[in-house]
């Protein structure tokens, strides 16, 4: 695992968040030298594997982590995991600070099925579940896909309400 830097606690004065949208925002430059810096402007900067980078006083943070920073106030614990594995998705409701185990089990790309969700071929329906304390949590029956996909990250993200008639 990559030794993770802390990240610099003054960067709250000059960095803003918004959690709804995930995006952050210098609001002012942090040196004179910074004049590459666009004030109000969503950063957008990536690394090769698609995460949004933060440079800031001589050093790159991950924008995940500066957003779990600014939105709670105290250092991440562990590794922030994008929930629906968009890397570059950092509304608040997608992080989660979690180990680097935990994290490594959100990573099965191996599976063709986002995790949570499979074909029933007898109803010919899309499936969406979770399981909590080993116990499977059935969330519902759907036509598609994506709307099974979206019934797990709004399980996730504490958002979700059964409103399908299926059965458990």
């Amino acid at each position: 695992m990559k030794n993770i830097i802390k990240i610099n606690e003054d960067i709250k004065n000059y960095i803003s968040y918004n959690p709804e949208t995930g995006d952050l925002f210098y609001f002012k430059k942090h040196s004179k030298k910074a004049s590459a810096i666009r004030l109000f402007e969503p950063l957008r900067s990536k690394d090769k594997d698609g995460y949004i980078k933060v440079y800031f006083m001589g050093h790159n943070y991950g924008a995940n982590r500066v957003a779990w920073f600014l939105h709670y106030g105290e250092q991440p614990k562990g590794v922030i995991d994008h929930i629906n594995r968009v890397v570059d998705d950092n509304r608040i409701c997608n992080l989660r600070d979690v180990s680097h185990r935990d994290n490594s089990l959100n990573k099965n790309k191996q599976c063709e099925e986002f995790n949570g969700t499979s074909f029933n071929k007898a109803s010919k329906k899309w499936v969406s579940y979770t399981y909590v304390n080993k116990k499977m949590i059935f969330l519902g029956s759907y036509m598609c896909r994506y709307q099974a996909k979206m019934a797990r990250i709004m399980y996730d993200c504490g958002e979700f309400k059964n409103t399908n008639n299926a059965e458990n």
